[in-house]
């Protein structure tokens, strides 16, 4: 058909997600190296138009909500080439301890998380 595979919106948010949080001067590695993972909850994505094979895509991610223990990203997925926005989506994460348990944001990585980078 080609068109890009439904599940393929999901890498492309997480690369979006990934790359977001580095702009704001943070890293999964840094993250799990200091003991916290923040694993996806509940995830989400709302198709507006179709992505082919080859289109370059654009994610803009945004940190949407935080608590003392969560995280919500929302995430917008554009076709560079047709200038149209291709699908909207949202990912729930919690802060895990390496034990598993859910543990409060850091104050250092909740600074990085509100700033716009």
């Amino acid at each position: 058909m080609g068109v890009v595979y439904h599940g393929n919106y999901f890498v492309y948010m997480e690369i979006g997600r990934v790359e977001g949080l580095r702009a704001r001067g943070l890293s999964y590695r840094e993250m799990e190296e200091a003991g916290f993972r923040i694993p996806v909850l509940h995830a989400s994505c709302d198709f507006k138009r179709p992505l082919y094979y080859d289109d370059e895509v654009r994610v803009r991610s945004i940190v949407e909500e935080i608590t003392r223990t969560r995280l919500t990203f929302r995430y917008e997925l554009y076709c560079d080439a047709r200038q149209e926005l291709a699908a909207t989506g949202m990912t729930k994460h919690a802060f895990f301890d390496r034990s598993n348990r859910i543990v409060r944001i850091p104050l250092e990585l909740l600074g990085r998380l509100t700033n716009e980078g």
